[in-house]
């Protein structure tokens, strides 16, 4: 098995892509609350709202999937390469980032896709 060392390109990549996923995942309960939703028995706009930390939650969690592969590229068995100290030190705090984003959203993802509804059954009583 060959292994292709990332560039600097790479690791750009893959953070913008988990920041992209990062997007997704906020916009998903955003878009939820906007957009139209098809008129079905027992889901009213709370239970699409609910429904969207489902969404998030998975959005958040592809995006830490990708942070933990780019974090596992440039931390290799054995000695590594020349530059690798370099790219660490660039990518390493830019990917950290994402970890704390990811985790805030996965919690809070899963606290809408459980408990989003309430607020709308409490406000139509």
């Amino acid at each position: 098995m060959s292994f292709k060392e990332p560039t600097d390109k790479d690791l750009q990549r893959s953070v913008n892509f988990a920041w992209g996923l990062i997007a997704l995942a906020v916009l998903a309960p955003i878009v939820s609350l906007i957009a139209p939703y098809p008129n079905l028995r027992d889901v009213d706009l709370g239970g699409w709202f609910s429904r969207s930390g489902a969404i998030t939650t998975v959005f958040a969690l592809l995006s830490e999937a990708v942070v933990v592969r780019a974090k596992l590229s440039i931390t290799p068995p054995g000695f590594g390469w020349t530059g690798l100290n370099e790219l660490r030190q660039k990518f390493i705090p830019k990917l950290d980032k994402t970890d704390l984003v990811n985790f805030l959203i996965v919690v809070i993802g899963t606290l809408i896709w459980a408990y989003g509804d309430l607020p709308f059954k409490l406000a139509t009583q």
